[in-house]
Parts: C-alpha cells; structure tokens; sequence
C-alpha cells in the first residue's frame, strides 16, 4: 500500500496545558483509534501506530502551532481526516490543520513565546521596568540540564528576539529562541532567573505562538 506522512496540526490550551507530554502522546494516540484513522502501524514483534511529535512541549505551556506526524493510505481525504479528529477531541485540544508536510523537521529552528507576568501590588509600570532593565543586562548566566548534566550558559546571547509590552493581565514579553534538534532553549530558562530576582513576580501564563525556519518562515 501507497502512504505518504502528514502533519496533524492541533492547539493545546487551558486545562490541557498541564497533561504531560507523554499523556499527550498517549491521549492523541486515543483520538486517532476513536476517530478509526487508517494510519500506518510499525511492523514487528509489537505493532503501534507510527506517531511522532515535532517538537514536544513543556508541562504547563499552552500552544497554538502543536502538530505530529502520520502516515496515511494516499486516497484518504486530508479535509475528511480532519473532520474525523475534531469530532473526538475534548476541551483544551483543538484541531487546526490535516496537511502534507512542507518543511523538513531538521528545518525548524526557532519558537515564539509569549510570557505574562504580574506582581502582587498590581504595579504593571515597575514591572515593566524591572524586566526591561533585566534583558538590558550585559549577560543573564542560567543553568542549562542536558544529557551529559548541567551546564552554565549566557541565555541573553540565546535570544533572537524579544519585546515587552502591556497586557490586561500583568506585562507580556515575546521571545524568539532557538528551538529544534540543533538547539532548544526553553523560556523558563529566563523567566525563572527573572522571577529569581524580582520575587513578588509571577508568570500567570506561557505560550508557544509559532515555530519557524532558520529563515524565519512559518513551518509547515
């Protein structure tokens, strides 16, 4: 049988944002048996169907731009297939795009975030301030865990881009960070140095916006 991969694109948001990314693997893995996918299972001792993830994300961010990898008979309908999957998702998982893949995974190589954060006394202008005097700083040393252990690193030479603007909530910031399998830089890297020293700061919530090429092009 003719396949070909596609790309299942999905938001995460709410309540879902704290399902761990293993549950997650395992309650998509439900969606797609519940909506009787045709999708391609591994061949061996103990078939699964062949799901992989893109980019797995943190516990605790939500995300508009999730997707995971399938592989499909060619003659399925990708609007169809799509319709199948929204009619079984629940509350905090969302649906948005059943395509062939544009892009190379080794071609993803940043993230969007948007962070907000408020303080206790409500006083968004200090907040404001204190966070732009903080990324002004000539370098920000954070504590990065990798595979062969800890390792220290200057995450304000790390960041592509940033922004910090009002929200009804607290103070947004945008970030831009390396992401993939070349690099990954995880938000909360700085955001928790930042909360280290402003200490009646909170992050009320993190979310990943988009991912791009090294060209700075939406992944598709």
């Amino acid at each position: 049988m003719n396949m070909r991969n596609i790309r299942i694109w999905y938001k995460k948001t709410g309540s879902a944002a704290f399902i761990s990314h293993l549950d997650t693997n395992r309650y998509m893995l439900r969606a797609v048996r519940r909506a009787k996918l045709p999708i391609w299972y591994t061949e061996g001792f103990n078939p699964h169907p062949y799901i992989t993830f893109v980019l797995p994300l943190s516990l605790g961010f939500e995300s508009l731009c999730e997707c995971m990898e399938v592989k499909i008979p060619k003659e399925v309908d990708l609007g169809e297939m799509g319709e199948c999957l929204r009619a079984v998702m629940t509350d905090g998982f969302t649906i948005t795009k059943v395509a062939e893949p544009w892009h190379k995974v080794s071609e993803l190589c940043y993230s969007d975030y948007f962070a907000v954060l408020s303080r206790d006394d409500l006083d968004n202008d200090a907040l404001f301030c204190a966070l732009e005097d903080f990324l002004a700083s000539a370098d920000i040393r954070v504590e990065k865990k990798t595979k062969s252990g800890s390792k220290e690193i200057d995450i304000k030479q790390e960041i592509v881009q940033h922004k910090i603007t009002g929200s009804p909530n607290g103070v947004e910031l945008f970030l831009r960070l390396p992401a993939g399998s070349k690099s990954n830089i995880n938000p909360m890297l700085l955001v928790n140095e930042f909360l280290r020293t402003n200490k009646c700061t909170h992050l009320s919530k993190i979310t990943r916006a988009r991912i791009l090429t090294k060209e700075f092009d939406d992944f598709e």
